[in-house]
C-alpha cells in the first residue's frame, strides 16, 4: 500500500524476479520488470497495449525506397506525426557511425509498410527477404509470416487473394516465438546475436501487444523473455544504440539514434 504517491512513481519500483507478471486491467501499462526465464533473470522495460484499444502503425522517414542518406528521425517525431500513444524503434539499419555504412547511411533492407500513404517501402525485397514478416490488416487481425515470401511478392496481390487490406507491416530478424513456442534455436544466427547488450522486440497474443526492451541480453535471451511472457508471436527488432521506447508522453528508453522507420500505436 502507498499514500501520497502517483501511479507513475509506483511504476518505477521493480517487481521481484520471482513474482508472476502483474495482472493487466487497463488499456495500457508500462513497467520495469525483472523476469525469471530459463536463460536467467533479466530486467526489461515492458509496454503492454490492448489490441482492441490500440492499432499498430508502421512509419518510414522516406515515402520511396532509399539507398543512401535516407531520412531518419527521432522516435518522438514519429509519435507526434501519427498522434500516437506509444511506440518503439523498428528494423536494423545502417547508422552513420558505422564505417562500412558511409555510402548507405540510414538505409535498411527489410520491407516496411508506410501506413499513412499505403506504400510498401522496399517491396522488391519481399521475394527474397528470407526472414519473418508481421502484417496487421484493417480488420484488426495480426498475421505472422515465418518468411516474407509466405506473404507474397506484392501487397496488391496479397490483398486481392485474401480480401484483406494491409494497414501496417514490418520485417526484421530473427523470429523469436511462433505459435507460442520459441523458435530462435532454429533460426539462422549471426555472431552479433550472441553479444550481450540492449535488445528490443515486439510480440502479441490474442489480447495484447508487447513491446520489450531488455538489458544485458542476447537474442536468445530475448526469445526466452517473450516465451516467459506467454506471447503467441514475437520478432526481434534493432537494439543497442538505436533502442527507443516511448509511452504516454515520455521516453522510457532512448531517444538513441535517429531512426529511418518505427512502429507506433494509435487509439482505434
Amino acid at each position: 500500500m502507498s499514500l501520497g504517491i502517483t501511479s507513475a512513481n509506483l511504476s518505477q519500483i521493480e517487481i521481484s524476479a520471482f513474482s508472476p507478471l502483474p495482472p493487466f486491467t487497463e488499456a495500457s501499462d508500462y513497467q520495469t520488470y525483472t523476469i525469471q526465464t530459463d536463460e536467467g533473470a533479466f530486467t526489461i522495460k515492458l509496454v503492454r497495449l490492448r489490441r482492441d484499444t490500440f492499432e499498430m502503425v508502421t512509419d518510414t522517414g522516406d515515402l520511396v525506397d532509399c539507398e543512401d542518406d535516407c531520412t531518419a528521425k527521432p522516435l518522438d517525431e514519429y509519435i507526434s506525426e501519427n498522434n500516437a500513444f506509444a511506440g518503439m524503434h523498428g528494423t536494423y539499419f545502417c547508422p552513420p557511425d558505422y564505417a562500412d555504412c558511409a555510402d548507405v547511411t540510414y538505409s535498411y533492407y527489410p520491407p516496411v509498410y508506410n501506413s499513412a500513404v499505403g506504400t510498401m517501402i522496399n517491396d522488391d525485397t519481399l521475394s527474397f527477404h528470407d526472414r519473418p514478416f508481421i502484417v496487421e490488416t484493417t480488420d484488426g487481425d495480426l498475421h505472422y509470416f515465418h518468411r516474407s515470401d509466405d506473404f507474397g511478392w506484392d501487397t496488391e496481390e496479397y490483398e486481392s487473394e485474401t480480401g484483406l487490406q494491409v494497414s501496417a507491416a514490418i520485417g526484421n530478424w530473427p523470429s523469436l516465438v511462433e505459435n507460442g513456442v520459441s523458435v530462435v534455436d532454429d533460426e539462422p544466427m549471426e555472431a552479433a546475436f550472441s553479444n550481450v547488450g540492449t535488445r528490443g522486440g515486439i510480440g502479441w497474443d490474442s489480447d495484447y501487444y508487447y513491446l520489450v526492451i531488455a538489458s544485458s541480453a542476447t537474442v536468445k535471451n530475448l526469445a526466452a523473455i517473450f516465451d516467459k511472457l506467454g506471447v503467441d508471436y514475437a520478432m526481434n527488432l534493432d537494439g543497442g544504440g538505436s533502442a527507443a521506447l516511448y509511452y504516454d508522453g515520455a521516453y522510457k528508453t532512448g531517444p538513441g539514434r535517429l531512426l529511418p522507420n518505427a512502429i507506433v500505436f494509435t487509439e482505434r
